[in-house]
Parts: C-alpha cells; structure tokens; sequence
C-alpha cells in the first residue's frame, strides 16, 4: 500500500548560458511526519527528453539536497524558448506532483562578449540562481594567449546569509604572479603560494588589526601584526629561519607597577634548539629549551639584579638584602643551591650600616666575619671578649639576661631567658628523658610560680610545685587531654591506647578521683558501638547504647515510659502493679464475633513443657527453668492473628488475645452442657437414663476440667517474648 508523500520545495539556481548543473533542495512529508532515511530520487524533463535517478539520497527532518545535472548533464537550452519547464519527481517509484522551475533572471550575455584583434576578450556577466548572488556583476579581461585567460577579474560577491558585499579585483601573469585585492585584502602570489599578505582580520571578535605576511622561497619570513590572542592593540613582529622556525619576535608587553597598568616593548631571540633570551626595559633573560634559565639581569623592586645558573640550580647572584633595595648582596652557591659564600650589607636598628661576610659548608658549618667580631660553629668574638667554650652570657644593665651553652650534659644545648629580676623565665634545652630519648623542651615561667612545660609528646601547664594542671600529650599512638582540679583529675579525653588507640574514650571524674562518666566505644557482632556509662561512688554503673541499656544496679523509670512498637524482652518481668490493656470499645472497629467453631479449633492445640535452647541463643537471655505454653505454628494453623513472624523469622504468641479465644470455647462448651443437662432432666423424669448420654456428659465434664486448666495456665503467660508479645499498642 502506497503512503502519502507531500513534497514542499525550495529551489537555489545558479546557471549561465552553458550551466549543465542545477542544484535542487526539497522537503519530503510522509504519512504528516518529516522523513529521516535514504531515498532513491527520479528526476525528468519530459519536454526535453532528460531524467537521472539519484540513489541512497539522504532526507533528514524531511529536507534533501541534490545537483540536477551531475549524473547526466542538463541540456544546455534548458530555457531556450520557455521561462519554465515542468520537473518530474518520484521517491522510490512512488510519482509526486510535478514542480514548476523558472528562468533565472540574467542579461544577454552575448550582448556582453567583446573579442579584440587577437584572442583578446573582455567577457561581464552577473552570478545568478539564488537571492544570495543574483544581480552580481562580474567583469573579465582576457589576454591574447588562448592558454593564459583572465588578466584582469573585477566582481562583486556576498556572503551566505546576503548581509554583506564587497568588491573584489584579480590581477595574474603568465609567469604564475597573480594579486588579489579586496576592502580587508590585498595579495602577491606565485601559484598557490601567497608572497606577500596585507589584510585585516577581527581575531577572536576582538576587532580589527592589520597584518603583513612576507614569504620567502620555501618559507615566511615576516609576520607583522598584532597580539590578537591575547590583546589586540600591542604590536608584534616575528621572523622566522629557512624552516620556519621562529628566530626573533618584537612584541608590546602589558604589565602592572604598584597598581598602575604600564606598557614595555620586548625582543624575544630563539635559535634552531629553542633556547632563548627575553629582552625589555627591565630585564635580560637567557633561558634554555625547557624554560629553565642560564642567566639574568633585571631591575625588578627598583633595583638591578644579575644571576648566573648551572645545569640544575644557580651559581651567582648580585642584587639587593632582602627587601631593602639599596643594600647590595652577592651569592655564590653550591651545587644543591645552598648559599656557600655570601657578602652583603646589613643595618640593624640602632646600628650603623656594615658590611658582612658568611662562609659555610654543606654539613652546616659557617664562619662569619663582621667589623665588631667574627663568629663560627665552634667560637664566638665579640669586641674584645671572646667565649671559645661554647658558651654566651649577655648581660643588661643589671642581670644576666641571656645564657647559651649547655646544659648538665656538655653534648646537651641549653638557652635561659631571665627577667629584670634575675629570676629565669624562659628556658629552652636538650635533655634525656626516662626513655633514654633525647628531646626539645620548652619551659616557660611566671612571676607567680606557674609553668608551661612542653616536650615533643607533650604540652602541661604547673603550679609552683610542678604538679600538673592541664596536659596535652601524646601516649602510645594518640593524644590526649587531661584538666585537673586542685587534687584530682577532673577531664580525660583521649583513646583507650591500652586496647585500641583509634577508639575514643572521654572521662569525667568525681572530687574522690574515681570515674563518674564515662564514653567511648566497643566492639559487637555489628561493628563498633558507642557508650556511656555513669557511675556513683559506690560503684553501681549502667551503660547506654543504641543497642541497649545495661547495668550493675536497676534501671528505672521514675515517672512511667511509653514504647511505641514492640517491646522485646529477653528476661522475666516482674511487677507489683496491675498490668492494664486498651480495650475501650471506642478505640475499635469491625467487631466480629469469633463464631461458634472455638471449641472445635482448640481441640486440635497442645499444651506443652519445655526448655529453652539457652546455648544455642545466648543473645536472647533465655531462662534455664522449666516452661509451660504453646506451640506458635500450631497456634497460627487455626487462630493466625495472635502468632507473629519477626523480622529475625521466629515466631511469637499473643497470650492476652488467646483469653478470648478461651473464653468463647467455655461458653459454647457451656452451651452443650446446659443442653445436655435439660435433656438429662427430661430423661430422669421419665426414669430412663441413656448410657450413652451419661458417658457423654462425663467426657464434656473432662473437657471442662481440661479447657479450665488450660485456662489457668494460659492466663499466667510466660516471660519469653518467643511465646508472649507484650501487647503495649492497647489492642486486647
């Protein structure tokens, strides 16, 4: 069966008096939905005899594009005699409507072809077809060698969407010289190969710019422009070698000088191995293929500064001391790049300005020479005092002030800090601690006696006794915190390093020093736990959990407690009190009588004893005594609703509803007795008593018995929540 095919067409010619191609562009609807898949196109002129066939032709969204006349060329007197000619159209066999194609607006050419004496020509025309280039005009100057055409082509052109036009003027020669001119371009080529470029161009949307473009043979020369990657108003020129390597690039750099935004101009020269020097106004860079530099001379921070590297680091540096620029430095460095020789100038603040020299070795040994003395690793000179022991006194106007040297181990270094009334205040040292550790310690000390001691694993504050106050240390592999009042500890925070040291543990202590709180966590069956527990001084403790509460003492609930769900207790419930249950009449609904099949269900139930499989539960806390009750599955095979399934799969038993259950069996046991009792009397009456019946009433009489003992025992139901729910949700 043929579907609809609706054919909606737009049509673009581009023809002159001997054109043999035509493009085409259609739009295919099938069944009101636009075609996206291959279709084989027949196309023919029946006036002229012309079809072609286009196979596996792209439609997407509906739309095709074709060019009549490039499988079998078009006549070439399309339009000789007729503005129009009827298309033909079929899409896989299937024939649509015919399309009307029109004449192309154009001129008489051939009013328009002027031949000179020899093969000369000048031949104008217009670019005709589509809207976009229609009505273009275009002009040809031919020379006289039928080899050599075109000298001279001025033409008119526009771009796609026919928002702009611009004139254009071509120039060739028969050596291959040809030149293009346009309002943005003009240039020399030789074959393929432009010569020289003039054009502008709005890189990147940033606006236009001029550029030059110089070729030599085989390569450019010459690229004038400007940097429009990166701003399009600085110059920049670069001239590259025979392979076009780049050689030299003058370029205007934009920089900022406290705040202000300045401009400098910059010489790049490379070589064929990319090494390179930067040269501008403040700066000589000689930089090697990976960036890494050779030497330097700048003025960065107002002040000139030189600097010679070797292979991996650098040999030389003259500049400026640090941040003052008019003191002089120079370095010479070894080959880690440590400073090995150093001169420069030095002032402090009350001091005149002097001149300094600095020696040293890589395993830390230095000597340094100044005009008041010279000092070393082993010796130091002052004035006219020299301490060669290794140790210095500094005094003040009336203390001793300041002491280094060492300590009671002369390997051991020590420095003392003492306050205006000689008393120490400050001390730093090396010491061997009861580890036979050497360690770094710091002591700090108050006019009022207190002290802050701190060593690698630890940082205290003392009394005047040196009993502790507060300490931050590190025992084992964690830290930990302590605060203590004045005879106890009062805070712990730290780990139980003794057991785990990545476990928490959090202490706060009564005024006895025993643990009155405490928190950290444990390890269960469901990974890490935490708890707290509390403690009085008695020694009672109860500890809580996610899991759980727990204790040595009772737990109690001074003012009741609400459990919404079901509570599971593993463990016997005692109490004093009367254990009530909602039973309003209000709070229910679909009240239903349990019928009159009671009796006949709770004869096929047991009443059993047993003991619970205490070691193979341990988590249930099971009792060890005796029990007495039922079995859940047989209960759930008749009255369904007082068994439950836990999410663990065991099953529980709802002893409160099992009441009803027995109470409706007693009353319609009791039914049958009274009816049996009034069937008796009638039979005694008439003095005729049946023995059947008598055996009957005998076995009702032990079903009584049994149904009341059974009564009894199911009104006193066991502690397991196995066999009981405590039915805390007020159903009865």
């Amino acid at each position: 069966m043929k579907k609809a095919l609706l054919l909606s067409f737009a049509l673009f010619i581009a023809i002159f008096a001997t054109a043999q191609k035509l493009p085409f562009q259609g739009k295919l609807i099938e069944s009101g939905n636009p075609v996206n898949e291959s279709k084989t196109l027949e196309f023919g002129l029946p006036d002229l005899g012309w079809t072609e066939t286009h196979s596996n032709v792209q439609v997407t969204d509906g739309l095709y594009f074709v060019v009549l006349g490039s499988i079998n060329p078009l006549p070439s007197t399309i339009f000789s005699g007729a503005n129009e000619r009827q298309l033909t159209l079929s899409v896989n066999g299937t024939a649509l409507s015919p399309v009307t194609l029109y004449k192309p607006l154009s001129g008489d050419l051939s009013q328009l072809n002027v031949k000179g004496p020899g093969n000369g020509l000048i031949k104008g025309g217009f670019g005709t077809g589509s809207e976009v280039n229609e009505n273009l005009p275009n002009l040809k100057l031919n020379g006289n060698l039928l080899t050599q055409n075109n000298r001279v082509t001025l033409l008119v052109s526009s771009n796609n969407d026919n928002t702009f036009e611009s004139g254009h003027i071509n120039l060739s020669s028969t050596s291959g010289f040809d030149s293009y001119w346009s309002p943005d371009f003009f240039g020399i080529h030789h074959g393929n190969r432009g010569n020289v470029q003039f054009f502008s161009q709005n890189w990147s949307g940033k606006g236009h710019t001029g550029y030059v473009i110089l070729r030599g043979p085989n390569s450019t020369n010459f690229e004038i422009g400007s940097k429009f990657w990166d701003n399009s108003d600085l110059p920049w020129m670069n001239m590259r070698g025979t392979t076009g390597v780049s050689l030299m690039q003058f370029s205007g750099e934009k920089y900022q000088e406290s705040g202000v935004d300045k401009e400098k101009g910059q010489l790049t020269v490379l070589d064929w191995d990319n090494n390179r020097a930067f040269i501008n106004s403040r700066e000589i860079n000689l930089l090697k293929p990976n960036g890494g530099q050779f030497a330097g001379l700048n003025s960065h921070g107002n002040a000139g500064n030189f600097f010679l590297n070797g292979p991996n680091s650098e040999n030389v540096y003259i500049g400026t001391m640090g941040e003052n620029a008019d003191r002089a430095r120079m370095s010479l460095k070894g080959a880690n790049g440590d400073h090995m020789i150093d001169f420069f100038i030095m002032k402090f603040e009350n001091s005149p300005e002097y001149g300094e020299l600095y020696l040293r070795t890589d395993d830390g040994a230095y000597t340094n020479l100044r005009p008041n003395g010279l000092s070393s690793s082993g010796t130091f000179h002052i004035g006219n005092s020299v301490l060669v022991e290794g140790n210095l006194f500094l005094n003040g106007k009336n203390t001793n002030n300041f002491y280094l040297g060492t300590g009671g181990d002369p390997d051991q270094g020590i420095l003392d800090l003492n306050g205006k009334t000689n008393q120490l205040r400050a001390r730093m040292f090396v010491k061997t601690d009861w580890d036979n550790q050497e360690k770094g310690t710091i002591e700090l000390h108050g006019e009022d006696g207190n002290k802050v001691g701190i060593i690698p694993t630890q940082f205290a504050l003392h009394n005047s006794d040196w009993s502790i106050t507060a300490s931050l240390n590190n025992t084992g592999a964690s830290g930990q915190l302590e605060l203590r009042g004045p005879n106890t500890c009062n805070f712990f925070i730290g780990s139980t390093h003794w057991e785990n040291s990545d476990k928490p543990w959090f202490n706060m202590n009564g005024k006895d020093d025993k643990v009155k709180m405490s928190m950290t966590t444990i390890d269960d069956v469901n990974g890490e736990r935490a708890i707290l527990t509390l403690s009085n001084s008695n020694g009672t403790e109860t500890t809580y959990a996610n899991n759980g509460t727990w204790g040595t003492g009772p737990f109690n609930m001074w003012t009741g407690a609400m459990v919404n769900g079901t509570l599971t207790v593993n463990g016997n419930i005692n109490g004093s009190g009367t254990n009530n249950y909602n039973s309003d009449e209000r709070l229910k609904k679909e009240i239903k009588s349990l019928g009159g099949s009671t009796l006949h269900k709770i004869e096929s139930l047991g009443g059993y004893s047993y003991f619970w499989k205490k070691e193979e539960f341990p988590e249930k806390n099971f009792s060890a005594d005796q029990q007495i009750g039922l079995l859940a599955q047989e209960l759930e095979t008749q009255f369904p609703a007082l068994v439950k399934t836990g999410s663990d799969g065991f099953k529980s038993v709802n002893y409160n509803g099992f009441a009803a259950v027995l109470l409706e069996a007693v009353k319609e046991l009791n039914a049958k007795v009274e009816k049996l009792e009034s069937e008796n009397r009638l039979l005694q009456a008439e003095l005729s008593v049946s023995v059947s019946q008598s055996a009957e009433m005998a076995e009702l009489k032990n079903q009584v018995d049994f149904l009341t003992k059974l009564v009894q025992e199911k009104l006193t139901p066991s502690s397991s929540t196995q066999d009981n729910t405590a039915n805390l949700s007020g159903k009865n």
